[in-house]
């Protein structure tokens, strides 16, 4: 009895949106508050946030773009979220591992909710991807549907860098 109320638990904790724990992983959970705690912790300095999927192609290609640019600026943050389910974390990492710069935060869907956590982010973001938000200094934000070059990426820079 007692073993099924412990798996009663954890199944509603899951399947209700619960929070999983990600204290063994270098991944964080990302959930309705998680896009406004990044903007304030890198508050003051040039920040990308990328919403990517292991099955999106252009989000893939736009990886290189961002490690590319990120080692020339060292002192841009680079903040990508998968917007898969935190239960494909394997597929996820083999992704990172694969396609991902070397220097970046990461972040995955906390649960199933998706609306929700979009709609935190963005009232207008209807799930396309990649999405990107290239945040200034001061805190101005630039969103981008689709992949992100480099030239894109340089004038932004150039824009708040004079």
């Amino acid at each position: 009895m007692k073993k099924q109320i412990i798996l009663l638990f954890l199944f509603c904790v899951f399947v209700l949106g619960g929070r999983v724990s990600a204290a063994d992983t270098q991944e964080h959970a990302f959930d309705e508050t998680s896009f406004q705690e990044i903007l304030h912790k890198e508050k003051g300095r040039p920040l990308i946030v990328n919403f990517w999927s292991y099955d999106c192609v252009p989000c893939l290609a736009e990886m290189a773009e961002f490690d590319h640019f990120t080692q020339q600026h060292d002192d841009v943050m680079l903040t990508l979220v998968s917007t898969d389910p935190w239960d494909q974390m394997k597929r996820i990492r083999r992704t990172l591992a694969k396609y991902g710069p070397q220097r970046f935060e990461s972040w995955v869907f906390a649960h199933a909710f998706i609306e929700k956590i979009r709609f935190s982010v963005d009232r207008k973001w209807r799930g396309q991807l990649p999405r990107t938000y290239l945040v200034d200094p001061d805190g101005m934000r630039h969103s981008l549907t689709g992949a992100v070059d480099g030239d894109r990426l340089d004038q932004w820079y150039k824009g708040f860098s004079k």
